[in-house]
């Protein structure tokens, strides 16, 4: 694809620099595949970039290639403009993980899994922490940003939480609100 279309895909103008930096970073990023508790596999997305004549061209690892086809099964259709919008990369996170269940309406995580699933630093253990940085930020994300509205609630076993569920609803919030805020953002 070209820098181009890229930059119209996203509303975005992206330079070459720019673009450079977050391909290096893209290319530092693992996926980590657990078969089972001793057993495990860790991936590079891409194995490859080329950025020529302002066309951009880049490879899926090849051993990746089993999952991705598995993807098909369990995947989540969202605009990338929604996604875009949200800075923070947990609330993105959160967003896909409950666009999964937007018609179920409901769904519940363990506070240990869903720290374990984002791989939260040490100071996020915390839950007063994590709350604060993480659940509330994305559900303040999510209502403003997406077509989700979002309400979360907690479970505890003493005085420890020990389980959120979400609440997952249509937002209500009008198209031409989202467009205004969305450009508000992106000048």
């Amino acid at each position: 694809f070209s820098l181009s279309e890229f930059n119209q895909k996203t509303n975005k103008s992206i330079t070459t620099t720019e673009l450079k930096r977050t391909i290096k970073a893209l290319m530092s990023k693992t996926i980590e595949i657990n078969i089972s508790s001793n057993n495990w596999k860790i991936f590079n997305w891409f194995s490859y970039f080329e950025f020529k004549q302002g066309v951009i061209t880049c490879r899926f690892d090849k051993e990746l290639k089993p999952y991705l086809l598995e993807i098909k099964k369990r995947f989540v259709v969202s605009d990338l403009r929604m996604l875009l919008a949200m800075k923070s990369s947990y609330s993105k996170r959160v967003y896909l993980l409950l666009k999964e269940y937007a018609k179920i309406g409901k769904r519940t995580f363990e506070v240990e899994h869903l720290q374990e699933i984002f791989k939260v630093p040490k100071s996020f253990k915390v839950y007063s922490e994590f709350k604060k940085k993480v659940l509330k930020r994305a559900e303040v994300d999510i209502n403003k940003f997406t077509d989700l509205e979002i309400k979360l609630s907690e479970r505890k076993r003493g005085r420890k939480v020990v389980e959120i569920t979400y609440t997952i609803r249509k937002n209500q919030t009008d198209l031409k609100s989202f467009i205004s805020i969305i450009r508000e953002m992106y000048v």
